[in-house]
């Protein structure tokens, strides 16, 4: 909870949750208004690593997990499971600092995506056009 607070301190807008069921209903109830998840994985009511899978797969968000366990088992179970960081706890404001990188990437990837899909659409028309007119051609031949 206190990363969240020192987070809400840098960015425009957090929104916290204790019931992490009630947050994945509210994730894909507004999909496309958040930048990116954070959770703790230790949680009581659900295993907060599938929580991070659902979310990283369903609703495409980046999901940085915080953990106060360190050991490499736990660090690769959260990659694993498509966390994009994992944040040891108690977590230092530097560290939340960094993790704007994260939203930054998320939408250059979207960009190129984007893009990418434009670029196939501009050349499937310029495909078309050019059947398009050897076909006039032939039938005038």
């Amino acid at each position: 909870m206190k990363a969240l607070f020192l987070l809400s301190n840098i960015v425009l807008n957090v929104n916290i949750s204790d019931c992490p069921l009630q947050a994945l209903e509210l994730l894909r109830a507004n999909i496309g208004n958040y930048d990116i998840v954070l959770i703790d994985v230790n949680l009581t009511c659900i295993d907060g690593f599938q929580f991070v899978e659902n979310v990283s797969r369903e609703i495409s968000l980046p999901v940085v997990v915080l953990s106060a366990y360190s050991d490499f088992q736990n660090v690769m179970k959260g990659i694993t499971y498509g966390a994009i960081d994992y944040l040891v706890k108690p977590v230092r404001l530097e560290e939340l600092k960094l993790i704007w990188k994260h939203v930054v990437n998320k939408y250059l990837n979207e960009m190129k995506s984007i893009n990418e899909s434009s670029s196939m659409d501009l050349n499937i028309s310029r495909q078309t056009k050019k059947s398009s007119s050897m076909e006039a051609c032939s039938k005038g031949s």
